[in-house]
């Protein structure tokens, strides 16, 4: 193998600021496993988001246990009669023998099979 010159590498992320106070590490790990997605940390704390990962990476490196990264809340579409896009559903109440509270876009919905129905 041939010996490599020094312009044959490149400095990764040699844009970023890698110094961060243990404080600040906490915080951002706070708000992370609050919800809050890097990119408005970053914003929040006024620093690239690339260091943000690189500070939550670095908490779970270290055993941290937090929130996924990858993690994205899917926002819900606009649902229109007839349409075939995917919302955010949440069920409210399960229950044996009772009727079941579905909450699409805000608005609740009971389900009750027929076989319960009287």
């Amino acid at each position: 193998m041939k010996p490599e010159r020094a312009r044959d590498y490149v400095i990764l992320l040699d844009d970023l600021n890698f110094q961060i106070s243990k404080n600040e590490l906490k915080y951002i790990t706070d708000l992370h496993n609050a919800g809050m997605e890097f990119e408005e940390i970053a914003k929040k704390l006024k620093r690239d988001p690339y260091e943000i990962i690189l500070a939550l990476l670095h908490r779970v490196k270290n055993g941290a246990n937090i929130r996924p990264i990858a993690y994205r809340v899917k926002k819900a579409k606009e649902i229109s009669k007839g349409s075939q896009f995917n919302a955010v559903v949440d069920v409210k109440k399960v229950k044996k023998e009772a009727p079941t509270v579905i909450e699409i876009e805000g608005r609740r919905y009971v389900y009750e099979p027929e076989s319960q129905r009287k």
